[in-house]
């Protein structure tokens, strides 16, 4: 478009620079002041720069980024400022104000805008920045040098305003920091603490609290004066706080906590009444007696103990006059025997004894208590037991060097109770140990036995006196001792029970017995070894029944063997054959037949596909009972698991006439952990078995997402419900049963063994989950199941996510007289920001078109009732082209004939309709469209069914086919051929080995190998080891396993001899472009 210059003559006035640039930021026009500011002479040198704005005049390319950006987002830019870069390298700032110009249409015409050379402004803040920065560098580090000070301090100035504090000062005095930083008054400063009361009743005397008072109402001189005092801040703390005046009139103030020092003194008296407490409150009976044998001091404890009073031990009396006390009171009622004998025993050596009455006793009873002794020296204590008041005492009697002497009193009832009770309980272990039919015996360290009960003595046929105190190589020989003193040894050095086993002969009988012995090391407080513990019993019948389990173990493990081994052979035995039959009716039903014909090779395949079916339940059953069927714990992709098992069950479904529908809810995570081919196995069982069971209608299958609050486990639900002829509630027992059916009389209608559901459900318990069925007769089935998931973080692929640009706002037409298909497919389109209507039938959507309805895109069904899909949209075509309103047909499948052709059809997506697909289809659409919409494209051609072209065309490949099988040839090389391949043939390993060989000499080297693994002369297996160690990887063929074996393992077994894929037999066409595909890319990946 023309640009118009009727504003030239201002253009070029303006002081400051002008420009104006397409929609694509070129430059189209440029005043002198714009020229000047990039360094250029003219305009139009300017305009003729190969540099444009974006690319080389930026001197940070994102800044343009960012003008680009908010420009096309408001329109209008103002005060956009931005580092600049003339030719000759300097460097410039600029302010730029723009804003774009649309025409009536809204088209945008260009953009246009003012730049002002801001350089000497931009260097001069700069300037100004780095002198701030400096300037606070150094006053954070004063502020720093303070903040670190022990004191707190402060400077006020000669007018009474603080202009200096520190953290510390702030600390201590618990004032806020904002008060601080608005600088106040002194005055202020004492009024905020008067305030909160910091005065009140926490300084030290009431007549310095009145003078703090006082400062708060004098002016800022006479406030502070020059000196040291001390008192205490709101916290307690006491602080002492100097002053010193400055020259310039000003102070500086410093706060000091010396609490520690204060609280001195009181610590001390408190340490003295804390050891009074402490004594008072301590479990033993404490008393001080003085060399005259007067008490001087006791504790709380030692009066309850002994029954003294207070105001009696405040009286310091002496140990004979409370021993009086305590005979007069019966306190030794349990010793007077003892105390009897003794003043017995001094008056028949003639000793002198006090005159007569409780002298006497007490004389006697300090002695044959023990309460006299008294420890010669000072490095001397005594200890003694004596009964008091119905309780044992402990007591200890410890001299000090200054002649006093410390006697301490413990209460040991319980002690001595518990060494009563311990020798009864001793008494009862060794009745115990005696009466045992074990075998039980006690060594110390160096082998010597210390205990042994009878039956250890029956045992070795000795006599327990016989035993006690002698080592094993005096009673048994060195032969014997050397093995029991090697097993000693070895339990000494463990912590744990030696348990072991031996034989032994029995007297005279040739046939051995067994004896199991447990051997214990016997440690003392500090982990050393002491002593050791055995226990021993004869098992010898014990043993012949485990010898016995075991040889039926074994027998049972054989038996085992020989059924896996019979399972696999019978799956290679059955498969080679069913390769041919599959292979055969497969390539059969490529060629020009006669309907008849189709109808005999149609019932060939599926009845080979149902035989199939049923070797591959036989087996997955066998490996499930067996417990050798293992899981994988991988990322496993649920929208692609989903979408999977459809297209497996698609074909039966479609050929019933039944809808197939999916769908999956927003809180399901799009990858989990876990087994995607048995995830894959338990959906395509329970499709298949509802397609089975329904006549018509519509199957769907639905994923959620929760949580059990039981559990707090997360939990992937499943949902299979079918519209088929349901199930009796009096049957619902018969199903996940093996080999039980919901109908077993001879006239059933439907056919099968029970081994799918039976499966199903071996499969999800495997997974830690459940399943079950909902049903009700004559509407049909739900079967669901639930399992534990562990979500794996991931990218949401954009057919899940919320909103598609290219999609958002588009008016979506759906039409379908199935409700199911038309509720997911609005959910779905809703998903990317459509704007869908669902309308059930032609009739409906025909009368929304004629009220005036507009869409941007329409999505028929074709096999609807009354008005079919291609009806319909011969009549839109009537009112609609195929560039006003595109359409994207639904076919379940088989011909159409022309009805399509000449109807505009955008493309036909077949079902079930994947949400993958039908996104990809409806952003092509848009895409196309808006691509296309300039220079008005014609109409939307239908995307027909066009013969895909050979494979061998697009990958080419040198294949060998290493099959020792005549069948199972012919059936591989016909599908080869089919592909465009060419192959060579060996029928065993060494063939094969020479044939690599010689195509490497021929230049002709071998890309693939499709290896049988169980062949002549040299097996597979054998022939890949050697190819693996001949030819390195870059230039080693692909190897691809092609074998009848198809039990758990055979694949592992496969790839761990070499090879790069595994294909089991039958070997289908898809399955086999499906691993040349594999191929191509592995291949490609080795050389790179």
């Amino acid at each position: 478009m023309p640009i118009h210059h009727d504003f030239s003559s201002l253009f070029e006035l303006l002081p400051i620079g002008a420009y104006r640039s397409d929609a694509q930021g070129k430059q189209l026009r440029a005043n002198q002041a714009m020229v000047r500011i990039f360094g250029f002479e003219t305009e139009a040198q300017m305009l003729s720069t190969e540099k444009s704005r974006a690319a080389g005049w930026y001197v940070d390319p994102q800044r343009r980024a960012q003008f680009k950006h908010q420009l096309l987002e408001t329109g209008t830019l103002r005060d956009f400022v931005s580092e600049m870069r003339r030719d000759n390298g300097e460097t410039f700032w600029i302010s730029e104000n723009a804003h774009s110009v649309f025409n009536d249409q809204g088209e945008l015409l260009y953009h246009e805008g003012t730049v002002e050379d801001i350089t000497s402004h931009v260097l001069a803040q700069q300037a100004e920045n780095a002198a701030q920065s400096l300037l606070q560098e150094r006053t954070q580090a004063l502020q720093i040098t303070l903040d670190n000070a022990g004191r707190g301090i402060i400077r006020v100035s000669k007018q009474g305003r603080v202009v200096l504090y520190n953290q510390r000062f702030l600390q201590l005095l618990d004032l806020p920091q904002a008060l601080l930083e608005s600088k106040p008054m002194a005055t202020e400063l004492l009024a905020f603490q008067e305030q909160r009361g910091d005065f009140s009743g926490v300084a030290l005397n009431s007549d310095h609290a009145m003078s703090l008072r006082r400062q708060v109402n004098q002016d800022a001189q006479g406030i502070f004066g020059e000196g040291t005092y001390l008192r205490k801040n709101r916290s307690g703390l006491m602080l002492e706080i100097a002053t010193v005046m400055l020259a310039d009139g000003g102070i500086v103030r410093t706060y000091s906590d010396v609490t520690a020092y204060f609280n001195a003194e009181q610590e001390l008296a408190a340490k003295t009444q804390t050891l009074k407490l402490t004594m008072d409150h301590m479990s033993q009976g404490l008393a001080t007696i003085d060399s005259e044998g007067r008490v001087t001091n006791s504790n709380k404890r030692y009066r309850e103990m002994l029954g003294f009073s207070e105001e009696l031990m405040a009286k310091q009396p002496t140990i004979d006059e409370l021993a009086k006390l305590q005979i007069a009171r019966g306190d030794f009622s349990d010793d007077a025997q003892s105390i009897a004998e003794e003043a017995d025993r001094r008056m028949a050596r003639g000793e002198r004894l006090p005159s007569s009455g409780p002298e006497i006793w007490t004389s006697a009873a300090q002695a044959a208590l023990g309460m006299n002794q008294i420890p010669a020296t000072s490095s001397q204590s005594v200890t003694y037991l004596r009964k008091s008041r119905g309780r044992t005492l402990e007591v200890m009697s410890q001299a000090l060097s200054d002649g006093t002497m410390v006697r301490t009193f413990s209460d040991v009832t319980g002690y001595v109770d518990t060494q009563e009770e311990l020798k009864q309980k001793q008494t009862q272990l060794s009745a115990l140990i005696n009466t045992l039919p074990d075998w039980i015996w006690l060594k110390d360290e160096k082998g010597v036995y210390l205990l042994c009960n009878p039956a250890y003595c029956v045992h070795h046929n000795m006599r327990q006196e016989d035993m006690i105190g002698k080592t094993a190589e005096q009673l048994f020989g060195s032969e014997h001792a050397d093995r029991f003193l090697a097993s000693d040894r070895l339990a000494m050095t463990t912590t744990e029970p030696l348990v072991y086993q031996e034989k032994m002969v029995k007297g005279t009988q040739a046939v051995p017995g067994y004896s199991e012995l447990i051997k214990v090391a016997m440690r003392d407080a500090t982990g050393k070894c002491v002593g050791i513990l055995g226990i021993g019993r004869d098992i010898t019948e014990r043993k012949r029944d485990e010898l016995a389990l075991i040889a039926a173990k074994d027998a049972a493990l054989a038996g085992e063997k020989a059924k896996a081994e019979f399972l696999a052979n019978m799956s290679h035995e059955i498969r080679t054959p069913m390769n041919a039959v599959i292979g055969m009716s497969d390539l059969l039903l490529e060629t020009a037949l006669t309907p008849p014909q189709r109808e005999y090779a149609e019932t060939i395949r599926t009845s080979g596909d149902a035989l199939l079916g049923l070797i591959n339940n036989i087996l997955d059953f066998s490996k499930i009972e067996s417990g050798h069927l293992e899981l994988e714990r991988l990322p496993v992709d649920l929208a692609t698991c989903v979408e999977g098992a459809l297209d497996i069950t698609s074909s039966p479904a479609l050929a019933k006439g039944l809808d197939l529908l999916y769908w999956i809810e927003d809180e399901v995570p799009r990858l989990v952990l876990g087994d995607v081919t048995r995830l894959r196995q338990v959906l395509i069982n329970l499709i298949n078995n509802a397609i089975k069971f329904t006549q018509h209608g519509e199957i769907l299958v639905s994923l959620s997402y929760r949580k059990d609050e039981r559990t707090n486990q997360q939990l992937l639900h499943c949902l299979v419900r079918d519209s088929g002829i349901g199930i009796p509630a009096d049957r619902l027992d018969r199903l996940f049963h093996v080999f039980s059916q919901v109908d077993a009389s001879t006239t059933r209608q439907y056919g099968g063994t029970g081994l799918g559901l039976a499966i199903c459900k071996k499969l999800v318990e495997l997974m830690g989950g459940r399943i079950w069925v909902e049903s009700k007769q004559g509407v049909g089935s739900s079967f669901q199941f639930e399992i534990p998931c562990e979500p794996v973080p991931s990218v949401p692929s954009s057919y899940l996510g919320r909103k598609t640009s290219n999609l958002e706002g588009k008016r979506v037409l759906i039409v379908d007289d199935n409700a199911t298909n038309c509720r997911i497919l609005t959910l779905q389109s809703s998903r990317w920001g459509m704007q869908p209507r669902a309308a059930a039938s032609g009739e409906q959507a025909l009368a929304w078109l004629d009220a005036g309805e507009v869409f941007d895109v329409a999505v028929l069904d074709v096999h609807m009732p009354v008005m079919d899909g291609y009806a319909l949209l011969s009549l839109i075509r009537q009112r609609l082209s195929a560039e006003q309103l595109p359409v994207l047909v639904l076919s379940s499948g088989g011909s159409s004939g022309d009805r399509g052709l000449g109807l505009g059809i955008a493309q036909t997506l077949m079902k079930p309709i994947k949400a993958t697909v039908l996104h990809e289809a409806l952003l092509q659409l848009f895409d196309r469209r808006e691509a296309t919409l300039a220079s008005q494209p014609a109409a939307l051609k239908a995307l027909g069914p066009t013969k895909p072209p050979r494979l061998a065309d697009e990958i080419p490949l040198r294949i060998l086919l290493a099959e020792d099988n005549l069948v199972n040839q012919r059936v591989a090389t016909l599908i080869l051929n089919g592909l465009g391949y060419e192959i060579k043939l060996a029928v065993n390993g060494q063939e094969a080995l020479d044939a690599v060989l010689r195509s490497i000499g021929e230049g002709q080297t071998i890309d693939v190998i499709l290896m049988d693994v169980q062949m002549p002369v040299l097996d597979g297996l054998a022939a890949t080891r050697e190819l693996c160690s001949q030819y390195p990887s870059p230039v080693r063929p692909w190897i691809v396993a092609m074998t009848a074996n198809a039990l758990e393992g055979d694949r592992e077994i496969c790839l761990a001899a070499g090879m790069d894929d595994y294909i089991s037999k039958p070997v289908r066409a898809q399955a086999l472009v499906e691993g040349l595909r594999r191929a191509a890319g592995g291949l490609a990946e080795r050389k790179s």
